[in-house]
């Protein structure tokens, strides 16, 4: 006696998806998405990412089953790029603190040095 063969498994699912070349390139980009993680965490000491995968099964009265996959890949964000700055006025920024006095390093005799404000 014949048995019917069963389909075992999220990955032999999947292999039915476009005539099974839907699988390895799922892989593929699941490859590349842990290679990237595995970078970014590397340079900046975490990382996140997903794979969402999306199974849709429409039966008919018959009992055949259509099946519609589909997956999205969320790569790592770069972290926002952040810096400061002082605001003076005439709407503008400056680098320098404007409320901290400057501080100057110069020479004087016998090679030590001395900080001195400007203007002292």
């Amino acid at each position: 006696m014949s048995r019917t063969p069963e389909i075992n498994g999220l990955e032999q699912l999947i292999s039915l998806a476009d005539g099974g070349e839907y699988l390895p390139l799922l892989q593929s980009e699941l490859a590349t998405l842990i290679a990237d993680l595995h970078s970014h965490a590397t340079i900046y000491n975490k990382s996140a990412g997903k794979l969402n995968l999306s199974i849709g099964l429409a039966f008919d009265r018959k009992g055949q089953v259509d099946l519609v996959i589909e997956h999205k890949i969320t790569a790592p964000k770069m972290p926002k790029a952040k810096g400061s700055a002082w605001s003076i006025p005439g709407g503008k920024l400056t680098v320098e603190n404007p409320a901290q006095r400057r501080m100057e390093i110069r020479e004087v005799e016998g090679g030590k040095r001395e900080l001195r404000s400007p203007g002292a």
